[in-house]
């Protein structure tokens, strides 16, 4: 499929916005939490990160061959109340009682901040072919030093994906995060105002990927869609601190 087909899909979603603007329902992060949604800052995330990652070695020892933290705190571009920590880890293996053991460490770390875990085994990871985009760029980045892992293991492989292989991988997500934007537009009453904008922001930055431009976080999508799509900067897409 061509960069046209991709910009025409995601030009048709948020065209559909009143005003161009971005739609407005109920959002997830709209109340206070019990600590004070509010007060969060930017230490506060490399606080809970610190934390997680001391229980998470102390759970798993030499079990664990990779982590790395990834998205906007390894880039130093987070956004307090809005932004994840997204954490990439590799076991050597996954099973019930890995699962169990993580689930343990995010009870006993749990803060208002949410910590988004993407994690493999050794050898699901060391398959070049099982893992999504998100894994794929992030190798990319792991493999340029530009995301610099906590724990790498002698037994990780980092393999980059073939170009073309990565396009046809992006194709078949793209068409994933369709669909799931489209059932999330369909609950008007009860629209997660925040999944919504980080799923059109998604079909950006594969949209852009498809004309050979990387985008990482939300502000430098926008940027770079503003640039390089034609009539975007038509589309009035506030920044996530508008949304919240």
């Amino acid at each position: 499929m061509s960069p046209a087909f991709y910009l025409k899909y995601v030009t048709i979603f948020l065209n559909k916005f009143p005003q161009g603007q971005f739609p407005q329902g109920r959002s997830s992060f709209r109340k206070d939490g019990p600590c004070g949604m509010y007060k969060i800052t930017k230490q506060n995330y490399i606080d809970t990160e610190e934390k997680f990652f001391a229980s998470i070695l102390k759970s798993f020892g030499d079990n664990l061959l990779l982590y790395c933290v990834t998205g906007s705190l390894s880039r130093n571009e987070v956004i307090p109340r809005w932004s994840d920590i997204d954490v990439l880890m590799v076991m050597k293996e996954c099973n019930l009682v890995t699962l169990s053991k993580i689930e343990e460490v995010l009870k006993e770390t749990q803060t208002n901040i949410k910590i988004g875990i993407t994690l493999y085994s050794l050898s699901e990871f060391n398959n070049l072919f099982f893992k999504d985009s998100k894994t794929y760029l992030s190798i990319k980045y792991i493999s340029e030093k530009y995301y610099i892992p906590r724990i790498l293991s002698p037994e990780i492989k980092i393999q980059l994906l073939p170009e073309e292989m990565f396009r046809h991988n992006d194709a078949f997500e793209f068409a994933r995060f369709v669909h799931d934007l489209k059932r999330e537009l369909l609950i008007k009453d009860i629209r997660n105002e925040r999944k919504v904008y980080k799923l059109s922001i998604t079909l950006l930055k594969i949209t852009l990927r498809q004309r050979g431009i990387i985008a990482l976080g939300y502000k430098e999508t926008i940027d770079k869609a503003e640039k390089n799509l034609p009539n975007f900067s038509e589309i009035n897409i506030v920044e996530p601190e508008e949304v919240m």
